[in-house]
């Protein structure tokens, strides 16, 4: 995990902690010496991801299936460390395929889930985050340009950002889902129509990244599966760009 020996001291981010649910767990890593991070939604989690880079996130059952089930893999598109999920019992099945490195049988199991995450630390996750890194010479997103382009009117703006949140998450779960069957022509639907809602912020990585799967053609380079983990990263620090753009005009 992040190049660490699996003796090291871990970044731990715990997604979805609520009252008594993981703080056996969390008390048991912060005894060893391992840091713990919490986060309570999604932008939490992403933002947690962006600034800290951990070495292991866990995410809970409900914030695991939420938003069409693109959350855990928004997260491997921020952190090149391990994403596993627990409890077992309460992780749904049809999650999209590799979301998680592992399932903790019980959310409060420290063993299990130290060993889960030591046999990550020595097995290669074969992710970049920086995949595609020429993309990274452009803005997340530049809300100057959006506000001027909506007559400065942040009401307008504030309108898509809501469609945004109501809409992406669905559009990027038809893409994987297309991705993933080889559908081609659905996927390229699915990019343009998410490329659509992204070009709304000036989301200049987001739109390459989205625009190279419109253009992939069948056996060239990258891969629709190599360009969907780019477009899962750049998504995500849009995401977080947006709730922060919401909080800053809300105070």
């Amino acid at each position: 995990m992040n190049g660490k020996s699996p003796a090291a001291t871990w970044d731990v981010v715990i997604a979805e902690p609520v009252a008594g649910y993981q703080q056996t767990l969390i008390t048991q890593l912060q005894s060893c010496g391992h840091r713990v991070r919490l986060a309570g939604d999604l932008v939490d989690l992403l933002r947690a991801c962006q600034e800290q880079a951990p070495d292991v996130v866990l995410l809970g059952p409900t914030l695991a299936a939420a938003h069409n089930g693109q959350v855990p893999l928004l997260v491997r598109g921020m952190t090149p460390g391990s994403v596993v999920a627990g409890p077992a019992e309460e992780i749904a099945t049809a999650l999209p395929e590799g979301s998680f490195d592992g399932i903790v049988p019980n959310s409060c199991d420290f063993e299990a889930f130290q060993q889960m995450a030591r046999r990550a630390a020595m097995t290669p996750n074969g992710r970049e985050v920086s995949s595609q890194q020429n993309s990274f010479d452009l803005p997340v997103t530049d809300m100057d340009a959006a506000l001027t382009r909506m007559g400065g009117s942040r009401e307008l703006l504030s309108d898509l950002i809501r469609f945004f949140f109501e809409d992406a998450f669905e559009i990027l779960a038809r893409l994987r889902s297309a991705v993933q069957f080889g559908n081609r022509e659905e996927a390229c639907r699915a990019a343009h129509s998410l490329k659509g809602l992204t070009s709304n912020f000036n989301a200049a990585r987001a739109v390459a990244a989205l625009q190279t799967i419109e253009n992939c053609k069948p056996g060239g380079e990258p891969s629709l599966r190599d360009q969907l983990c780019t477009v899962d990263q750049h998504l995500a620090h849009v995401v977080v760009a947006l709730a922060d753009y919401m909080q800053t005009i809300s105070t």
